[in-house]
């Protein structure tokens, strides 16, 4: 008891996380178990008035809820209405913000928050899925109207503090508590508050914490607990004074928590390729639309219902949940002009897929397989409507095609680059550039009858250019000999023993497969089978070679880690950099991890690993939406990048390492710079029935466990870039390489060149500083809208140009900044 007899007050409150798109579980099952669960712990609530907190609702769920079981959302508001439950803010599905670039994580916070707002008028606060929060949340939240978000913050942080994101903008940051909240609550000092967050699906989470509550105050007189909610809180007690947080998540494992397991398998990785892809095509085509309405007069997005476009269907998912059920939300709240269009459609589907849930823990297969389909049904829409804008602009330029068998149109949605783009032909054909007439370096490679080129281009920024083919004598297969070794005048790439060493730019970095553990799974007839971990074991040499025959010299390396997996690498190189293509082979069904089976809870991506050992020490720089995070501590950590990692040795050089195949997870260590790039796993995947759960109580719910562990079969590829630079990633502009490696440029074979006016090379937009991205271009009706984010720290003034009129923007170093044009 304090000296003046009063107790010590503490304020605790809660944030119950509702998932009616839950990993685990079928539909029906969701359906029919998931209200009951809700409802009961509300009914609870009624019981408890002094209990006190936040719901969370993903517009997904809240959709799901007014379908299956309105009444639950009637009981929420009502309790809302007599001031004992606030709903959050939310994103639309259940994203981990590591998985999306800026732009579509702003749009998932700002679908998820307008479903909610709209049906209840407003939210406090906002939900992070998982509690994966990263330093450019701030402005994201802001831009979503929301107040504030709970956030790991790994110190003792006893109240809410005014939350500074990384371009500066600022939000409110209320710190959470994880394991025994208790503890906390004995050495909180006055009037601190304390929040608690779980799965709604475990009642018993929040009713137990009740429970402890009214025994601890029961039980002694020093402190009193008393439930609040947090917009109560801060009315009441305000905020603490601004600070900065960087990543967090629940990794207890990682001194940096940025959400490894969300990449554990083959088909983990598979979707995030897929919604790096979608995300890409969907960028780009809402700034072809918005080029075509302001320059050309010509709307590219049609009105869905009338352009007769299909999406996909995946049988698989018919009993998962999936975004055509939840049609509503195009007309409220992603029309255009007034209409559900193409890419009203295609937005949807994207903002849908990047659930989180299609990947790590326990993923359903059939969950997995309708996020695929939705982000394909997403990327092929946009297609649809770049192609059609290709055969737009075809028909404006006048260009001189004369003697030229083929023409083509291609599309650059980024800065000025040159990039290899390959075409597929039934005969060979050699290429000429229009805007100059001058010939194109290109490859020929056959298969049969079947030819594919390999085109390197010179693109203009945010533009196009067309480009004639003839016929060609060429188209001989490629050619392979004995060598080891491939070189140009920048790079040297040996193959020694089992490791490939890649020199130049000051740098020497061996690059090697991590040993591993591995065990086959079979059904054995007669013998033993192989029912024990072991250590994998090389199988007969290697079989090296190189060919100088294509546009780029190559290495190429197979041979079998073991005799269980066979693997093809080859390696090109290019000016100044290498591209890496893993092919794997697993004969039979293979289990993979790195140290043998999990035995207890922990977060590290086990299986296979590429190594990358540069020998020297330093900081380790990856992107991340909207922004670059740098990690600098020393030793061992796992983390996950947007895309990319870059080693920083000082000011004087590093090394860029960019998976092109949607591999996320890293691990790095800063004092001797060896980086491992993680190529996947099996995982637990599941379940191998219709599991169901079980009632014990109205708020205790136990899931049944059916999981299974999933193998590798079959083949399995990964593509992974290699670059060694001098000076500092900004000065060599790291940001803007990863996206001239990475994103795509469009292709379309068009008949003739038109009759218009335009040469055969252009820019739609340019801008003048090599550090500031365009996220966005967009027409929604209120004219063009252009979204820019500075990438390398730099306070910048830069220059837009579109249509010959110049558009000034300044931003604050890794400021994002919107402008109508």
């Amino acid at each position: 008891m304090p000296c003046n007899g009063t107790p010590r007050k503490v304020y605790m409150t809660y944030i119950l996380h509702g998932n009616m798109n839950y990993d685990r579980y079928v539909r029906p099952t969701i359906w029919k178990n998931f209200p009951v669960i809700y409802n009961n712990l509300m009914d609870f609530m009624d019981q408890h008035p002094d209990f006190r907190g936040q719901l969370q609702f993903s517009g997904q769920t809240y959709g799901s809820l007014l379908q299956a079981a309105p009444y639950v959302i009637e009981h929420a508001k009502k309790i809302r209405q007599r001031g004992q439950l606030n709903f959050t803010g939310t994103f639309y599905s259940e994203p981990v913000n590591v998985n999306m670039d800026g732009e579509t994580n702003y749009r998932c916070a700002w679908l998820g928050t307008k479903i909610i707002e709209s049906a209840v008028g407003e939210t406090d606060g906002f939900y992070l899925q998982e509690r994966a929060y990263h330093p450019q949340l701030p402005w994201i939240l802001r831009h979503s109207d929301v107040s504030w978000t709970p956030v790991i913050t790994g110190d003792d942080a006893w109240r809410p503090f005014r939350l500074k994101g990384m371009d500066g903008t600022s939000s409110v940051c209320v710190p959470i508590t994880r394991g025994n909240f208790l503890d906390k609550v004995r050495k909180a000092p006055v009037n601190s508050l304390i929040a608690i967050e779980e799965d709604y699906e475990f009642p018993q989470t929040f009713v137990n914490a009740y429970n402890k509550v009214e025994s601890y105050n029961r039980s002694q007189q020093e402190v009193t607990v008393e439930w609040i909610t947090v917009k109560d809180y801060i009315q009441k007690f305000g905020v603490d004074k601004e600070r900065y947080v960087d990543h967090s998540a629940k990794a207890r494992h990682r001194e940096n928590g940025t959400y490894s397991r969300w990449t554990a398998d083959p088909l983990d990785i598979q979707i995030q390729h897929l919604t790096n892809h979608a995300m890409a095509d969907m960028r780009s085509a809402k700034m072809v639309v918005a080029i075509a309405r302001h320059l050309f007069d010509v709307n590219l997005d049609e009105d869905f219902a009338s352009s007769g476009y299909q999406l996909h269907w995946e049988p698989l998912a018919w009993n998962i949940e999936r975004a055509e059920l939840y049609p509503d939300i195009e007309p409220q709240f992603l029309s255009r002009h007034g209409c559900v269009t193409l890419l009203s459609k295609a937005e949807h589907q994207l903002l849908w897929a990047v659930n989180s849930d299609s990947k790590g823990w326990y993923p359903l297969y059939e969950k997995r397989r309708e996020r695929m389909n939705a982000l394909r049904n997403c990327s092929d829409i946009c297609h649809y409507i770049i192609n059609k804008g290709m055969k737009v602009l075809a028909e404006q330029c006048n260009v001189n095609a004369q003697g030229m068998d083929k023409c083509f149109v291609l599309l650059n949605c980024e800065s000025a680059r040159k990039k290899t783009i390959s075409i597929e032909c039934a005969e060979p054909l050699d290429f000429v550039d229009l805007s100059n007439n001058l010939p194109l370096c290109s490859s020929v490679n056959r298969d049969g009858n079947h030819y594919t080129m390999y085109v390197e281009v010179p693109m203009p920024q945010y533009g196009y250019k067309i480009i004639g083919a003839r016929h060609s004598s060429k188209g001989d297969d490629v050619n392979w000999c004995n060598g080891t070794t491939i070189s140009n005048n920048h790079l040297c790439l040996s193959a020694e023993g089992e490791k490939v060493v890649l020199s130049g730019r000051g740098m020497r970095t061996e690059i090697f497969l991590d040993t591993f553990q591995i065990k086959a799974l079979a059904e054995m007839n007669m013998g033993k089978g192989d029912d024990t971990w072991r250590q994998a074991k090389a199988y007969g040499g290697q079989r090296i070679s190189v060919s100088t025959d294509g546009l780029y010299p190559q290495l190429r390396i197979e041979w079998q880690p073991d005799w269980l997996v066979h693997l093809q690498q080859t390696f090109t190189l290019k000016r100044d950099h290498v591209i890496c293509d893993m092919h794997f082979e697993f004969p039979h069904p293979t289990l993979v991890r790195k140290e043998g089976a999990v035995t207890h809870s922990t977060f590290n991506p086990e299986g296979l690993n590429l190594i990358v050992k540069t020998g020297t020490g330093g900081k380790v720089g990856y992107d991340i939406p909207f922004g670059i995070s740098e990690y600098s501590l020393e030793g061992l950590s796992y983390f996950c990048p947007l895309t990319s990692l870059w080693l920083q040795c000082g000011n004087h050089e590093g090394m860029l390492i960019s998976p092109q195949t949607g591999e996320q997870a890293f691990s790095a260590n800063l004092t001797n710079g060896t980086m491992k790039v993680y190529l996947g796993a099996s995982t637990t995947s599941g379940p191998i029935s219709a599991v169901n759960l079980a009632f014990r109580d109205k708020t205790n719910v136990s899931q049944e466990e059916a999981w299974y562990a999933e193998s590798f079969q079959g083949g399995y590829n990964h593509r992974v870039v290699f670059m060694p630079y001098k000076g500092t990633w900004q000065n060599c502009h790291l940001p803007q390489m990863l996206r001239w490696l990475s994103q795509p440029v469009y292709c379309r074979e068009i008949i003739h060149a038109g009759y218009g006016s335009l040469p055969a090379e252009g820019s739609f937009l340019q801008v003048d500083v090599p550090n500031v991205d365009i996220t966005v271009v967009d027409d929604e009706g209120q004219g063009m809208f252009i979204r820019c984010n500075e990438r390398e720290g730099r306070k910048t003034d830069a220059v837009i140009i579109l249509d010959k009129k110049k558009y000034k923007i300044s931003l604050p170093p890794f400021g994002i900044v919107s402008q109508y044009l």
